[in-house]
Formats: structure tokens, C-alpha cells, sequence
């Protein structure tokens, strides 16, 4: 068996804590680096809603409900926009000055008092890029039904 010095052991610990130090502080292949804007490119069609949940859930008549999305980016673009939750065509709520990054981003609306009265709810989420409202892609259709006691999006 063949003995390595210490100086060549020293190196090759020294050359491995370099790569991963490199690879530690990558920018990790987004572009913007997060928390800053490109040139505004974003697109409507890169975004797509993969979950919707309303808070509480189920919600009982007259309690005031908060909706939060997951919005995925598929671009390497960044962009500040504005959200909103709609009922078939009935706005519910919206947000506005979003950042949204590449990748996966959670998006909270404020509390509304959105009074739910059907057997069924279900939901749209569209954006506003730059003055112009598109709807969004959704994963799969969001509805809330009505349960015992409220209406329930489970």
C-alpha cells in the first residue's frame, strides 16, 4: 500500500473545499440573481398557478378568508405584478407589486370578507403585466364546496 504525504493530502483537501465553496456560492443558474428585476421581460404564459388554499378551510359563512397561492415561473425572467382571485367572473381579491422570480413563488392576498353563498365556488387567478390582465395556467380546477358548517377547497 502506498503512503500519501501529508503535503498532497493537504492539497486534495484544499482542492475539495474550493469546489464546494464554489458550488456553495453559485447563483444557483437563475438569472436575476433573486431579489432583483431583469428588464421586464416576463412573460403571462411562463406563470402557472400549482396550488390554491384559502385560510381557514373549511370557512364558515361571514368569516373573513385569506387566499394564497404557489406560482410557478417558468422563465429566467423576473417581474413585479399584480395577482387576482376571481369567482367564474367576480373579483374576490387582489395584490399588487409582486415580485416574481424564477422557480416556485408563494403569493398571500390580504383578508377579504367575500360572502360565499352557492353550493360551489370555484376560482380563477389571472395576472397584470404591465397594464394587460391574462389568466393564468392552473394545475388543475379550484373549487370550494359546500361542507357541514362552510365550504371547503380539500
Amino acid at each position: 500500500m502506498r503512503k500519501v504525504s501529508s503535503a498532497a493530502g493537504g492539497l486534495a483537501i484544499l482542492s475539495l473545499l474550493a469546489i464546494l465553496w464554489g458550488c456553495a456560492h453559485s447563483s444557483g443558474g437563475y438569472y436575476p440573481p433573486p431579489g432583483q428585476t431583469s428588464d421586464g421581460m416576463l412573460q403571462w404564459q411562463e406563470l402557472r398557478v400549482v396550488d390554491l388554499n384559502m385560510y381557514p378551510d373549511p370557512i364558515r359563512e361571514g368569516t373573513h378568508v385569506r387566499f394564497y397561492v404557489e406560482v410557478v415561473n417558468r422563465s429566467h425572467d423576473s417581474g413585479r405584478v399584480s395577482f387576482y382571485v376571481y369567482d367564474v367572473d367576480k373579483l374576490i381579491v387582489s395584490v399588487h407589486n409582486v415580485l416574481i422570480q424564477p422557480g416556485q413563488n408563494r403569493v398571500a392576498f390580504p383578508q377579504t370578507n367575500y360572502k360565499f353563498h352557492k353550493q360551489d365556488h370555484c376560482f380563477l387567478v389571472k395576472v397584470n403585466i404591465k397594464g394587460n390582465e391574462y389568466p393564468i395556467d392552473m394545475a388543475k380546477k379550484y373549487c370550494a364546496y359546500r361542507v357541514e358548517g362552510g365550504w371547503s377547497l380539500r
